[in-house]
């Protein structure tokens, strides 16, 4: 489980940073050309809005991993102990109904998208579309490996 743990960590950092380093280029580089040469890439602008799509996916997943997600601690923090458990167990549950409604509404798009081509570089629309429930799949590793965690913690606080 650990080596699919870390694998799985080196695949949504290397996603995450190479999408980046990409975007970063080719918004730099079209920046360069509109002034120069009074032209841009034309196919800059469809490459850095997919990978975008890509990097938030892998970023959200991420996200579960380290706890970065927004949480309302100001409120939570607030509440008794009990208060506490109730509410990120709801929390939860809300959290895991939006993740499976995500990911069975990104089978149903990537379907949606077959046969339909990109306006410039003509790639189908199902690979681009497929990023969603492979990111929502691993959002879905992360939050339950993490939901896994937090239980104990929740029983027993630091407090």
């Amino acid at each position: 489980m650990k080596k699919l743990d870390s694998i799985l960590l080196g695949i949504e950092l290397a996603v995450g940073c190479v999408c980046m380093a990409v975007i970063a280029i080719l918004v730099f580089a079209t920046v360069i050309c509109r002034y120069f040469l009074h032209t841009g890439i034309l196919w800059a602008d469809e490459v850095v809005v997919n990978l975008f799509v890509v990097m938030v996916m892998a970023g959200g997943a991420l996200c579960f991993r380290y706890r970065k997600h927004t949480e309302m601690t100001l409120f939570i923090d607030r509440l008794p102990a009990s208060g506490r458990v109730v509410l990120r167990s709801l929390l939860q549950i809300v959290t895991l109904v939006f993740l499976l409604i995500l990911f069975y509404s990104g089978i149903r798009l990537t379907m949606s998208g077959a046969g339909m081509l990109t306006s410039v570089l003509r790639i189908p629309f199902q690979y681009i579309y497929v990023m969603i429930p492979i990111g929502t799949l691993l959002m879905l590793y992360e939050f339950i490996k993490d939901s896994i965690k937090r239980i104990p913690e929740e029983r027993n606080p630091k407090e």
